[in-house]
């Protein structure tokens, strides 16, 4: 099902995330990790005006790290990891057998980001808004759109994660 899925015409996001919370979860709920992790994926998208699909890895790494329970720590650098891969580049070509395959790579990618994180490798501790992260390395517009997407990051990861929350 889920690899019928990432061919499908859902919001790549959106998939993979799904993809991950349940491939990473306890099989309890993947829709809160899903949704976290889409939708951080889904404003970095919108802020840096590139297709969904340029941050699947974003999506997949946020869903499985918040689905196996992550320490808010390692949902950091699962995310710090994943947006390292994060260009922006997304051509079109190679038709529809050729994207599902690079969505499926993606969540791979994103799943490798979570469960490295998890055994303590460190990504950035700024990935989103710091002066190397995505949003300053892309020139993503102006700060204003970027504290409000490190806000929506921020909240929709706490409101996934709260049975976890502790502080950093």
């Amino acid at each position: 099902m889920v690899a019928r899925a990432l061919g499908s015409e859902h919001d790549p996001a959106v998939t993979a995330a799904v993809a991950a919370a349940l491939a990473c979860g306890d099989g309890t709920d993947a829709v809160a990790p899903a949704v976290a992790g889409a939708g951080v994926a889904l404003d970095l998208a919108r802020v840096l005006e590139v297709p969904s699909r340029a941050v699947v890895r974003v999506a997949a790494a946020l869903a499985a790290a918040v689905a196996a329970g992550s320490s808010p720590r390692v949902v950091l650098h699962a995310l710090g990891l994943s947006a390292t891969q994060v260009t922006g580049v997304a051509g079109d070509a190679g038709g529809d057998a050729l994207h599902a395959r690079s969505q499926a790579d993606a969540v791979v990618d994103g799943v490798a980001a979570a469960r490295l994180a998890a055994a303590g490798v460190t990504g950035p501790a700024q990935p989103l808004h710091g002066r190397r992260g995505v949003l300053a390395l892309l020139g993503a517009g102006d700060a204003g759109r970027w504290e409000a997407t490190a806000a929506t990051a921020s909240a929709a990861l706490e409101a996934a994660a709260s049975p976890v929350a502790a502080p950093l």
